[in-house]
């Protein structure tokens, strides 16, 4: 449908405050607070909305109420080109001035500035201020956690802020400033406290969304739209979104109805939810439309894919790591959520940088406890959608790399006749070494045992041949030694009936002619050419003729033999 009343997983801002419901007590809570109080700690859960709750209900309200309310700032910007940080005298200051400017303000000039002279040169002066009591001009620092979370090798400047903002106040007596910042942090300002009116004893925590003000959340900006929800299909939009699992012992995992929801999750529900409604008639959402437009399950597996996608693009870390991360560190076996400590530099095996993207696109929370720094989903009710999400991610790898699930129940079963080779074995090779943080042990040892594999086939493959080539050589050899010694043979016997038959020539001519001819024919040897002309002249005697024969001779023939 057009004209989407959500704003999705983004915060609210100051156009938007007709939109915004669910936080009407806070709202007032706050606005009492800040009106009497000069300095307001404001602090609530990652995710529970701070932002949201000051763009688009406390400062527009107290904007009406006659405050000058400056442009929201943080501390934790980085310079801008062109500014060395040398040139800051204190770092927390100068981001907060940067959030104060226009974009085409000289931002060089802010190096050197303080607060104070910063707010007397853009803000009215005490004395109008006096006179009509209006224009109270208002300082917010949002994600104030920052200023203890970026430039961290500037942390002696923080104390420089503080007694900056502490100058101001004493400076301009009309000035009122507000900290919003995750509740996380909070014990980190006691050192710093003293400098604050107060002791910053003005406090306001936010709790995350309770189950009437999500109803309301739901159902206003839709009945404002002109398509609200049907009764009981809000109410039961937002008891699937509360669900909780826990494990019990004896008692396994249970699920049940926990007592808040998370804006983000909602706001990401609702608004796909209303992009994928047709326009309708009856202009009433059913349970039936958010069943059919509005799957819970696949809004929260979008919401999911999109803090991936965004995180690999902001940090290169690969999307396989960060689901393995989700599916390995963050839930447990029983489904439920798991919780992982931060390290120095690593955080459950996943790099810092990583963790803070996903924590700010509020796919994950942070928790102290004992000092330390604790991550864990931000709802039970993201498990479902992530391991969802995580299973049908891996069955498209499957299609596109199958040999990744032929190592799974490779490793499983260790049946070598399911190990890889040839052409595929050097595709999925190629493959983990352009890949080489995807690869998981298993998939690595499976690869392993197929090369090893690939590597004694080769060698079987070798041995083979040269046991072939081997053969066909000494066939080769016996055949030419048989060849040699049949020929010796015969020639032998060629000379033996050679020798026979000059042993005969003068006893038997015939006999001799016969065994010269038959040795001859055995083998053409020296000796058997040699017997038989021998035998051939001794049987056939050469005639002499005599003068009176001669006229008689008509033709004389020759024989070769």
């Amino acid at each position: 449908m057009r004209d989407n009343p959500y704003v999705g997983p983004r915060p609210y801002t100051r156009r938007e405050q007709r939109r915004f419901y669910g936080r009407s007590r806070e709202a007032r809570e706050l606005i009492s607070l800040i009106m009497a109080e000069r300095v307001v700690l404001f602090y609530a859960p990652s995710g529970a909305g701070k932002t949201s709750l000051l763009n688009a209900a406390v400062l527009p309200a107290l904007a009406n109420e006659g405050f000058d309310v400056l442009p929201t700032t943080r501390v934790g910007s980085d310079l801008p080109p062109g500014v060395s940080p040398a040139e800051v005298s204190n770092v927390f200051v100068f981001s907060a001035l940067l959030g104060l400017v226009d974009d085409d303000y000289p931002v060089e000039t802010l190096t050197d500035e303080t607060l104070l002279s910063f707010l007397r040169r853009h803000c009215p002066d005490e004395e109008a201020i006096e006179e009509d009591e209006d224009h109270l001009p208002l300082l917010v620092f949002d994600q104030f956690e920052e200023i203890f979370t970026t430039h961290r090798d500037r942390w002696r400047e923080i104390e420089g802020f503080f007694e900056q903002v502490r100058d101001a106040l004493r400076g301009m007596p009309s000035l009122g400033v507000v900290f919003a910042m995750r509740e996380d942090y909070v014990a980190e300002l006691d050192p710093y406290a003293h400098l604050l009116p107060r002791r910053l004893r003005a406090r306001f925590r936010m709790e995350r969304l309770d189950v009437r003000g999500a109803l309301e959340a739901v159902r206003e900006p839709a009945r404002t739209a002109g398509c609200p929800f049907e009764p009981d299909a809000a109410e039961r939009l937002v008891n699937d979104l509360r669900r909780v699992r826990e494990e019990r012992p004896g008692l396994g995992t249970t699920e049940f109805l926990g007592p808040y929801v998370e804006p983000v999750q909602l706001q990401v529900v609702c608004y796909r939810l209303w992009e994928n409604l047709p326009e309708q008639e009856d202009n009433l959402i059913q349970w039936e439309d958010v069943e059919r437009h509005g799957d819970v399950d696949r809004a929260l597996i979008g919401f999911y894919e999109e803090a991936l996608e965004r995180c690999v693009r902001e940090t290169g870390v690969s999307e396989y790591a960060l689901r393995r991360w989700f599916g390995e560190r963050l839930i447990t076996p029983m489904q439920t959520r798991g919780l992982v400590l931060r390290g120095e530099k690593e955080t459950g095996g996943l790099p810092n940088a990583a963790v803070d993207v996903l924590e700010a696109r509020h796919i994950i929370r942070a928790d102290r406890r004992a000092g330390a720094r604790w991550y864990e989903l931000s709802h039970d009710r993201m498990v479902g959608p992530i391991l969802r999400s995580n299973r049908e991610w891996e069955q498209r790898l499957a299609l596109r790399y199958p040999w990744r699930p032929v190592a799974r129940q490779w490793a499983r079963t260790y049946d070598d006749t399911l190990l890889y080779q040839g052409a595929a074995l050097q595709e999925a090779l190629d493959w983990a070494r352009r890949n080489p943080e995807q690869l998981l042990p298993h998939e690595r040892e499976f690869l392993e045992a197929s090369q090893k594999a690939e590597r004694s086939r080769a060698r079987v493959r070798k041995w083979r041949i040269f046991g072939v080539v081997m053969a066909v050589l000494l066939i080769v050899l016996l055949a030419v030694t048989n060849m040699v010694a049949v020929n010796a043979w015969h020639s032998a016997l060629s000379r033996t009936w050679a020798s026979d038959s000059i042993r005969f020539r003068s006893v038997d001519r015939r006999r001799s002619l016969i065994l010269a001819q038959m040795a001859l024919e055995e083998a053409d040897t020296v000796d058997a050419e040699i017997a038989l002309r021998q035998a051939i002249i001794d049987f056939y005697p050469p005639t002499v003729l005599t003068a009176p024969d001669v006229d008689h001779i008509c033709n004389v023939a020759y024989s070769p033999d």
